[in-house]
């Protein structure tokens, strides 16, 4: 058989498929892999579109396999045996578990970095990987694999197993030399007379809509 015509998926992306199936939930298979529920089901997601069948079918309380997972459960089982089984791949230093997580520059720095030696304290086995993102530029394309994403937007709009971490209270600045050359900000509707900055980063449009301001997202500007 020519190389080109095996596909072989990652040891990850096995596991992954092995505990959901042996426990029956993405969560309980997060809970033994030490990574996110979301993190499971995306494996196990790739590990399917790679072999083009479903292996799980999703149930409202629990999985359970499909006919083709269940012969692929019992070959995936053996094939993690023989690794298993291999030496080498008992070390101690094999036995760590790495956790990428991405996030924004600003929660990284602020919330992220101040809970490092706490963190390693409490789980040593486990290697932290934090990785930055970019949102605006990540949201086209550029995000790369992590096991968590810590991530701004509507709650509504995020992936399936999203944990809601905190409310972001989002208000408008002026440098005290433009509010001196115009007249005093008395409420949201005042702003119509200033020039507002504009970034992708984040719009105007949502926050006019919650303070009861009927107006699109500024079309120019700096």
């Amino acid at each position: 058989m020519a190389a080109d015509d095996v596909r072989f998926p990652s040891i990850d992306a096995l596991r992954a498929f092995e505990a959901a199936a042996r426990l029956g939930t993405f969560e309980r298979a997060a809970d033994e892999l030490a990574v996110t529920a979301s993190a499971v089901s995306k494996r196990v997601a790739n590990l399917e579109e790679l072999l083009g069948t479903p292996l799980l079918l999703r149930g409202p309380k629990a999985l359970s396999l499909s006919a083709a997972g269940k012969e692929y459960l019992e070959q995936v089982r053996a094939a993690l045996g023989l690794l298993a089984a291999v030496p080498l791949h008992r070390r101690a230093a094999q036995r760590m578990q790495r956790l990428r997580v991405r996030a924004t520059p600003t929660f990284a720095r602020q919330i992220l970095v101040p809970q490092l030696e706490g963190f390693t304290t409490a789980h040593p086995q486990v290697e932290l990987e934090v990785v930055l993102s970019i949102p605006f530029l990540d949201s086209h394309g550029q995000a790369s694999a992590a096991d968590v994403e810590v991530r701004t937007g509507d709650a509504q709009a995020l992936p399936e197993h999203t944990e809601h971490l905190m409310h972001d209270v989002v208000m408008p600045m002026a440098a005290p030399a433009l509010l001196q050359r115009h007249a005093p900000l008395r409420g949201p509707a005042d702003l119509q007379a200033l020039p507002l900055l504009r970034t992708p980063l984040e719009p105007w449009a949502p926050w006019f809509q919650a303070a009861g301001l009927p107006w699109p997202e500024p079309s120019q500007g700096p």
